[in-house]
């Protein structure tokens, strides 16, 4: 007599993955459902990068350059203030929004970050 396999169903698959939580079915501390990690392979920024950073024919400017420059004039002379906002958000970086929460009695908590400590 053939015994049959039985079907693997999401429910009797995280009774078999020793992997995993049973609860909560997320991967326990210190495994990976990706061992193996991330593929090698072209990455398309050092490809763009290497593009951006070479001249068209008759130009005395790089492809990079001639983009800061467009950027730059639709700014000053165009005044496209979402795109100043975009601008000044890369130069500066956004700033830190506080954050508030509500207890039950109505009083504010206002929560701040704690700005990061580089150390030496």
């Amino acid at each position: 007599m053939i015994k049959r396999q039985k079907r693997v169903t999401p429910a009797n698959r995280r009774k078999q993955d020793p992997l995993r939580d049973p609860e909560t079915n997320r991967f326990l501390p210190g495994h990976s459902g990706n061992p193996s990690g991330r593929p090698k392979g072209p990455s398309i920024t050092k490809a763009l990068l290497a593009v951006l950073e070479t001249k068209p024919r008759g130009s005395q400017m790089t492809y990079l350059e001639a983009i800061i420059q467009k950027i730059i004039t639709k700014i000053v002379v165009d005044g496209d203030s979402h795109l100043i906002g975009k601008f000044w958000d890369h130069i500066d970086g956004k700033p830190r929004q506080q954050k508030t929460d509500r207890e039950e009695d109505g009083m504010m908590i206002l929560i701040r970050e704690r700005p990061e400590v580089k150390e030496p």
